[in-house]
């Protein structure tokens, strides 16, 4: 079974799927002007504060997320398929979030898929 369609079915039997935070866009300032950071976690589970001339290893992880965090980058973990879930159930599952996502707009570039509502497509 793919892994994607195993995590969409374990969360609705209550097994919710693990996503892992990779990285942290962050913006001070107003609506008119600002400056923008970011942390962004490496292969090797280092995390790294980018702003515009310097790059620091960062020590904390607490310091992460603030009031200055501005998008979050999250990926889903693996997740492994019980052997219990019949191909029926899958389909099922399978068919319910195509329908679900019907209204937006799913992208998928790398074996990594970003959904885009049909609000946020209105908007931008």
């Amino acid at each position: 079974h793919d892994t994607t369609d195993c995590a969409i079915f374990n969360s609705t039997r209550g097994k919710k799927p693990n996503y892992e935070l990779y990285a942290v866009s962050n913006h001070f300032g107003s609506l008119e002007f600002g400056h923008y950071t970011a942390f962004a976690k490496t292969k090797d589970d280092a995390w790294y504060h980018f702003d515009d001339t310097s790059t620091s290893k960062v020590v904390s992880e607490g310091s992460l997320v603030s009031r200055a965090s501005y998008i979050l980058f999250y990926k889903r973990k693996q997740a492994a398929c019980a052997s219990t879930f019949s191909k029926t159930e899958m389909k099922q599952r399978e068919r319910k979030e195509k329908r679900k996502l019907k209204n937006g707009h799913t992208i998928q570039k790398n074996g990594d898929k970003v959904y885009r509502s049909y609000q946020w497509n209105v908007r931008h």
